[in-house]
């Protein structure tokens, strides 16, 4: 088994204290203040025009005045590459709200996201939807999970849209996913599929059963 990176916990802010900690944005909770963004779910956009939505019902704040200038610039999310250029990129989890910025400048307008809980920020472009498919860390997904989400980009592909898919890191459930893909879209086999996401994605499929997922993808499509 691959051995796996630490998980960077500098983006972990303290909660509750209306401070973010360096290089942090989950976990923040906003200071009081008067509003500047109003609305309701999907009904009034953000007054700065930043993307950001009250999805919440209640009178919020947008995040680009509260944590000051350039807070909404785009930034290149954890682990991101393309693997079909236009078409289908893979990450970690992104985790700022500039990491959906970078996506959706990008062209990306679907976020496949492998993890069992959300990925923080998800709601600030509403731009860019979000397909959930829950795996277990370090698992396989099964053959109807596959399925779905070679549904999902093909679907985004057929519109002129880019998918992107993560789990927690970017490597294990992102790479087999990505395999599969290559193993439909080109036409290859299973165990050169898994060559090939490891040679772009150095890292990806962590454990056999992962492995084995892909080459029985092939094997059920051949």
């Amino acid at each position: 088994m691959l051995s796996h990176p630490p998980l960077d916990r500098r983006f972990f802010g303290a909660k509750g204290n209306g401070r973010v900690a360096r290089g942090s944005l989950a976990g923040w909770l906003p200071p009081p203040g008067p509003a500047l963004c109003r609305g309701s779910p999907r009904s009034v956009a953000c007054k700065r025009r930043c993307g950001c939505w009250d999805l919440t019902g209640r009178t919020s704040a947008c995040p680009a005045l509260l944590l000051g200038p350039g807070a909404m610039a785009s930034a290149a999310p954890p682990n991101f590459s393309w693997v079909a250029p236009g078409k289908l990129a893979g990450l970690a989890m992104p985790r700022l709200p500039a990491h959906y910025r970078y996506m959706y400048e990008a062209g990306i307008r679907h976020l496949i996201s492998l993890t069992e809980r959300n990925p923080p920020y998800h709601d600030t472009c509403p731009g860019i939807q979000i397909h959930r498919i829950r795996i277990a860390d370090f698992s396989p997904p099964s053959p109807e999970q596959i399925q779905r989400f070679l549904q999902v980009v093909e679907d985004a592909n057929a519109k002129g849209e880019a998918a992107a898919v993560h789990c927690m890191l970017g490597f294990g459930r992102t790479g087999t996913m990505l395999a599969c893909y290559l193993v439909k879209s080109q036409k290859i086999s299973g165990v050169d599929a898994i060559h090939k996401i490891r040679e772009i994605r150095p890292g990806s499929i962590e454990t056999s059963e992962q492995e084995k997922a892909v080459i029985q993808f092939h094997q059920r499509i051949k």
